[in-house]
């Protein structure tokens, strides 16, 4: 029948030249004619489809290649930036734009812990805490799970060295100096 000559093309015409994200493309699309019962496509040639090989993709190459991971030279620019900055706040506060203060703080969170952008823009105001000490925590959700039931909050500790940043933020914010898009 016809679905068994897809297999044929699939294997000498499709697969040598498509790329993985084609691959998959084109089998979400075989799914939904199947699912729609267009054509030959029947429910039962979903089990037909899952049977056409793509092609295997590494997805952790990066990770074992080291491309992931930001170059030492780059680490300590963003290190000197954060110290930088951390000085200058607590002399001239004024000197330093809102924005500024607030992409910093992000740029700890991501650049200490490996948050995601996600997880980071859900930080709330009781998220945060500081102590007299100078120490300021964040509660953050550590996993990746769609589940609220599953995610897991985790306290991390800011270097006290970069405190100064998000103490200066939240004071910006508690004045009201904070404007919404920041």
């Amino acid at each position: 029948g016809p679905l068994y000559q897809v297999k044929r093309v699939w294997e000498l015409e499709v697969r040598p030249i498509g790329l993985p994200t084609q691959l998959t493309s084109v089998k979400a699309f075989l799914h939904s004619l199947s699912r729609l019962q267009i054509g030959p496509w029947t429910s039962g040639s979903l089990a037909y489809i899952r049977t056409l090989q793509g092609i295997w993709v590494d997805r952790y190459r990066v990770v074992r290649t080291g491309e992931c991971f930001v170059p030492l030279d780059q680490q300590s620019r963003i290190v000197d930036y954060l110290d930088e900055l951390s000085s200058i706040l607590p002399q001239s506060p004024k000197s330093v734009e809102t924005a500024e203060v607030r992409n910093a703080c992000c740029l700890i969170i991501s650049f200490q812990y490996a948050f995601r952008p996600g997880q980071i823009a859900r930080i709330g105001v009781s998220d945060v805490r500081m102590f007299e000490t100078g120490a300021v925590h964040l509660a953050l959700q550590a996993t990746k799970q769609r589940d609220n039931r599953k995610r897991a909050r985790v306290t991390r500790r800011v270097k006290r060295e970069w405190t100064p940043i998000i103490r200066e933020f939240d004071a910006r914010r508690a004045r009201g100096s904070v404007p919404i898009e920041a």
